[in-house]
């Protein structure tokens, strides 16, 4: 990227915007956005997860089956069961 090899054009850069941009409200986040975060931190979070640079993403089954069933523990109180 050039603004990498040319830091004053990069510094010049954040100046004009921050020029442009003041004054403006920053949108609002909407609930899809908030959840993408939730997902990616959750993602990130797995400590076997490997993504090499082909492409294809690998993990440890054990650890995600860990996670899922500590998850599931932690929501059991949210979920109220009908009739037996």
């Amino acid at each position: 990227m050039i603004l990498r090899r040319l830091p004053g054009l990069q510094i010049l850069t954040m100046m004009i915007l921050d020029l442009i941009t003041k004054g403006k409200k920053p949108r609002p986040k909407t609930q899809a956005e908030i959840e993408e975060e939730k997902f990616i931190s959750a993602v990130n979070a797995l400590k076997t997860l490997q993504a090499p640079p082909g492409g294809c993403i690998s993990i440890d089954l054990e650890e995600l089956r860990e996670v899922i069933i500590a998850s599931r523990e932690q929501c059991k109180g949210l979920v109220r069961r009908n009739g037996g």
